[in-house]
């Protein structure tokens, strides 16, 4: 997806053919019900649609919408609407835990205003909020969740936490227990993170921060779970040429 151009200037969704190197446009979002400038990427569901969502547009919320795209036949389909209470505005993407649900972030809206965590059920087309971000628990996530080795999702938030730059959390699909796991500081070597969690096979979580370490520039962090250690290993640093 792009998040802007084509023909309303509200993004499009396009595919490219590694063999034949063919660029062709399914889909041009008009910004209206159907939503528009979507951020976020596209996942494949176990029933072959591929999910997204968009930031913006809806049935006269602009609060942004979740759709799918048939890759058979290039049919788009609205099937939600974001009202606010459920989150608005999401950045990010889906993924399809291990219960077949699709889980995701959403960057604004809920009761706090602070984002959400919601599950949709592919099969219904309900979508369900499960966590407010109130800031004390993280706030404004921007990325993708992550299932991890022992079934559980972890994220993390930009801002929020104890020191209102970001956490790392979480969260029990089968008990629906959230958890911050870490506290991002400004005095410990990255904070405000923006993307999303990868884990290793053997069970360390990898990511990246937008600010700290020696330059200023982020860090490469590594978290692990079971002893509870965050390690900063890797500072960025911005190179300049004349």
């Amino acid at each position: 997806m792009t998040s802007e151009g084509g023909n309303y200037k509200q993004g499009v969704i396009y595919k490219y053919d590694i063999s034949t190197t063919a660029y062709t446009i399914l889909y041009h979002f008009t910004g209206e019900a159907d939503g528009g400038l979507p951020f976020g990427s596209l996942m494949q569901a176990s029933n072959g649609l591929l999910y997204g969502m968009t930031s913006s547009g809806g049935n006269g919320s602009n609060f942004g919408v979740i759709f799918s795209l048939d890759p058979v036949t290039n049919i788009y389909t609205k099937i939600y609407n974001f009202n606010n209470t459920n989150g608005a505005k999401p950045k990010g993407g889906f993924i399809q835990a291990s219960n077949g649900l699709l889980y995701a972030m959403i960057t604004d809206g809920g009761n706090s205003g602070l984002g959400t965590i919601i599950s949709f059920n592919t099969t219904t087309a309900a979508g369900t909020k499960l966590i407010d971000f109130n800031g004390t628990n993280g706030n404004t996530p921007l990325g993708n969740l992550v299932q991890a080795l022992n079934g559980k999702l972890y994220g993390l938030t930009s801002t929020g936490g104890t020191f209102s730059v970001g956490v790392l959390f979480s969260y029990d699909i089968t008990t629906s227990i959230y958890s911050v796991r870490y506290n991002f500081s400004n005095v410990s070597g990255g904070y405000i993170p923006y993307g999303s969690l990868v884990q290793s096979a053997a069970g360390l979580f990898y990511g990246t921060t937008s600010i700290g370490g020696t330059n200023a520039d982020g860090v490469l962090f590594s978290w692990n779970d079971v002893s509870s250690t965050y390690i900063n290993f890797k500072k960025f640093q911005q190179q300049f040429s004349n």
